[in-house]
């Protein structure tokens, strides 16, 4: 039972990562819709849609990882 909590906590808290990348990437989105010409705004919303992907692609990458030793250690 055990072996199969860890993959599946895993599997879910990687999910939410990536939704949560996804909504930062729309606040960043939003943020550099609504800076109206201001150079420091536009460079927040850049700075968070930077690192929203970032964060986006090791969510990414982190799930394959997960899914990868799953099913090399537990067949599933």
């Amino acid at each position: 039972v055990f072996s199969r909590l860890i993959p599946f906590a895993l599997r879910y808290l990687i999910g939410l990562a990536a939704a949560l990348a996804v909504v930062a990437i729309m606040i960043g989105g939003y943020q550099y819709l609504t800076a109206y010409g201001d150079s420091e705004k536009h460079k927040t919303a850049t700075k968070t849609i930077a690192w929203a992907v970032i964060g986006l692609i090791i969510a990414i990458t982190s799930y394959a990882i997960v899914s990868l030793i799953t099913t090399i250690r537990f067949g599933a």
